[in-house]
């Protein structure tokens, strides 16, 4: 199987790098196509040797490494074009130095004479070398030719793997985020996380959604099968799936195990009015120790039982008539900062802000805005009263 990937990988190597002779990475990491590049530590790296033109038959070459464990060669075997063969597996050519296996490295006998400069003219003569380090190391595989007088070696390439730790699932990168519960759930933030969230009591009314980012520590995604689960102290149930926006129907506990790196926790009303604290978990595949990775607060609220004024922004009117701040829907940077002023028609600041609570003291949503009545309609005539949308910034 892996030297399908090998093949695949040489296959599709840059022409440039086709020129007698020359050694690059063609399993690894990063560093493809090159001399140098990285791998994780128990994964196969692999480097494909191409012989210098005027190496013949009667040619040897040493190859060794150090800093990894070469486990296994595979010869071109003497084929018109080894960037085209259908196979590396042959053994021809290729002496193990101990005899047994390719702890102490290998001698390759030169299969063809090299007379071409690219692999595409029919006059190729290669190997490929697998290695592997079980530790973080920087690994080198050596080519060396060896004279059949006087058997002096003399380097002729050397490839260059450096060995890390597998990366793992990191608690550290990865992040939970809670936001509305049917819209913006890929998009969820640390911005959207710090908004209150809150709705009616109502059993299975969507109260928000947490999205559950896995990554790993060298900072790619993690689709591995690690079981997110959500529980609830307090009011609330929770539904994890990888669905967002959609809230479903939710439980007291919910795990999800898939093979997806995001996931979504959504949190519905329970039919209780109270407050309720969802704490999300991640247990790891492999090891199966479980950490939490985020807990998070909502409310649910009941009918509304009291009104009172929270907040008075302006008490001063203009005399002779004039209005005293604006009943606006959304209340924004332009009204709220330029045209702050109380008697400005542009404006978005409400002379005074009500609070509605239910009976538990939890703010709550009312059926229908308050009348505002005046005391003394020679003071004030009227008042209007609407849903504070609060400031867009």
């Amino acid at each position: 199987m892996q030297l399908v990937v090998v093949l695949q990988y040489l296959r599709s190597l840059p022409q440039p790098l086709r020129l007698f002779g020359g050694a690059s990475l063609v399993q690894a990491a990063s560093g493809l196509g090159t001399a140098t590049g990285t791998q994780t530590t128990g994964s196969q790296s692999a480097v494909a040797v191409w012989l210098p033109a005027a190496s013949d038959t009667t040619s040897r070459y040493s190859v060794t490494a150090t800093g990894a464990t070469i486990v296994g060669a595979y010869a071109g075997a003497d084929v018109t074009d080894a960037a085209t063969a259908n196979t590396y597996t042959s053994a021809t050519g290729i002496t193990k130095n101990n005899g047994v296996d390719y702890g102490t490295g290998f001698t390759y006998a030169g299969a063809r004479t090299v007379t071409a400069v690219t692999l595409s003219s029919e006059a190729s003569d290669s190997f490929i070398v697998q290695m592997t380090s079980a530790v973080a190391a920087t690994a080198t595989l050596t080519v060396k030719s060896i004279n059949a007088t006087t058997g002096v070696t003399t380097t002729l390439y050397t490839a260059t793997v450096t060995y890390g730790v597998t990366p793992d699932l990191s608690l550290g990168l990865s992040t939970a985020y809670m936001t509305t519960p049917t819209t913006g759930g890929s998009s969820a933030s640390s911005t959207t996380n710090a908004v209150a969230r809150t709705a009616v009591k109502t059993l299975q009314t969507g109260i928000a959604q947490v999205k559950v980012t896995l990554m790993k520590s060298d900072g790619t995604t993690d689709a591995r099968a690690h079981a997110v689960t959500a529980s609830v102290a307090g009011s609330g149930m929770v539904l994890v799936d990888t669905t967002a926006d959609t809230p479903g129907t939710a439980f007291r506990t919910s795990t999800n195990s898939s093979t997806n790196n995001i996931r979504y926790v959504h949190i519905n009303a329970d039919g209780t009015a109270g407050t309720g604290t969802i704490t999300v978990t991640v247990t790891h595949a492999v090891t199966g120790v479980t950490t939490t990775i985020g807990t998070f607060t909502v409310t649910s609220y009941g009918d509304a039982t009291k009104i009172a004024v929270s907040t008075t922004n302006f008490t001063i009117g203009k005399s002779s008539g004039g209005t005293t701040g604006q009943a606006a829907t959304t209340r924004n940077v332009t009204g709220e900062v330029t045209n702050a002023g109380a008697l400005n028609a542009s404006t978005t600041t409400p002379a005074f802000i009500i609070k509605a609570t239910d009976a538990n003291g939890n703010v709550a949503s009312l059926a229908n805005n308050p009348t505002i009545v005046s005391s003394d309609l020679l003071v004030v005539s009227s008042g209007t009263c609407a849903t504070d949308g609060g400031v867009t910034c």
